[in-house]
């Protein structure tokens, strides 16, 4: 249920790289990955006015999108019920002096299907672990949770 909780982060990196990685594994997936999403990505800012950008979800896409078309009625469903679910990453606060950046990831908006399931939820966790492997190339000493 990684999906469910808030993924935060520390690591030394200017925001903007931070940034950078949150779009780079949003838009990193080869078309032959069976978890390929198509992402509209917005920038934004956090309500302290510090950089964010939140990720909607389109769909399938890719190997993925051929195989929703394949499994037939319940597969576009579900996908249909996911459309529009949102993951939103922003910048916490960043420390100029110890070149520390503290950022959250989260799922802002999701579909539901039979009130309680996610729909398409291995695909919102497959692209924030995405990031969260980004994040670590850029400071291999990052400390990562999940509350």
């Amino acid at each position: 249920m990684d999906h469910n909780r808030t993924w935060l982060f520390e690591l030394r990196a200017a925001p903007g790289d931070c940034i950078a990685a949150f779009r780079d594994a949003m838009k990193g997936k080869s078309g032959f990955s069976l978890r390929k999403a198509e992402w509209h990505l917005t920038p934004a800012r956090s309500e302290h006015g510090l950089p964010a950008m939140v990720a909607t979800y389109e769909g399938r896409g890719g190997a993925a999108s051929l195989a929703t078309a394949l499994y037939g009625r319940r597969a576009a469903e579900t996908e249909a019920a996911a459309k529009g679910s949102q993951i939103t990453f922003e910048i916490k606060r960043f420390d100029a002096d110890a070149g520390l950046t503290a950022c959250a990831m989260w799922l802002s908006l999701a579909g539901k299907q039979m009130v309680v399931f996610t729909p398409d939820a291995g695909f919102y966790r497959s692209y924030m672990n995405d990031v969260a492997r980004k994040l670590a190339e850029l400071d291999p000493e990052i400390s990562a949770t999940k509350a």
